[in-house]
């Protein structure tokens, strides 16, 4: 697939994705939500180990491709009869539950996410890369209450990542519209309001 162009809007990183390397994810992440949250057993865990993650043998770190697969495992077994889309944003939603019961969600649950919302919405590059590498995340005020979060990733996942900050916003004490207002292969775009 042809990479796509960055946003050409002033203040605005050009990220291109010709050169962007596979992300890879942390254990904590395939725990967090197939161990803790969703607790995957039978058949579930049975794809779970066809699309690259087995339980019973963690490997450190996943590549992004792989969360991918065992998203889309987990949105027919979990959300069945939903469009993956909106199976996508319910596992994000969901992912926080098991995820702080993980070494790598204390860790992050330690880390100062900074003071209300802007201030979380500023750290979210640091705090999705003590998950991930080559991960690229922008940040940027629009307005008043009104944040736009830009992802560069080779397996993007924007309905996933909408629900997952939607409801980190929500444990942060914050109800937050999260749309997703741009999607491509490798590069999406979240707009935040409250």
């Amino acid at each position: 697939m042809s990479a796509l162009p960055a946003l050409a809007l002033p203040g605005r990183p050009a990220f291109s994705t010709a050169a962007l390397p596979e992300s890879t994810f942390q254990l904590g992440i395939f725990e967090g939500l197939f161990v803790h949250g969703l607790q995957a057993r039978g058949a579930f865990a049975t794809e779970l180990c066809e699309a690259g993650y087995d339980a019973r043998r963690p490997e450190r770190d996943y590549p992004s491709r792989v969360l991918k697969a065992c998203l889309e495992v987990a949105c027919r077994h979990a959300h069945p009869g939903l469009p993956q889309t909106q199976a996508m944003r319910r596992l994000g939603e969901r992912f926080w539950q098991g995820f702080l019961r993980t070494q790598l969600g204390r860790l992050v649950q330690a880390t100062p996410l900074g003071s209300g919302p802007e201030g979380l919405l500023k750290r979210l590059p640091r705090t999705f890369n003590l998950a991930s590498s080559a991960l690229r995340i922008a940040v940027h005020q629009e307005g008043e209450r009104d944040w736009r979060v830009e992802v560069w990733e080779r397996h993007a996942l924007p309905d996933f990542a909408a629900g997952v900050i939607a409801r980190v916003l929500v444990l942060n004490g914050v109800a937050a519209q999260v749309d997703v207002a741009e999607r491509s292969a490798e590069r999406f775009a979240l707009q935040v309001r409250w």
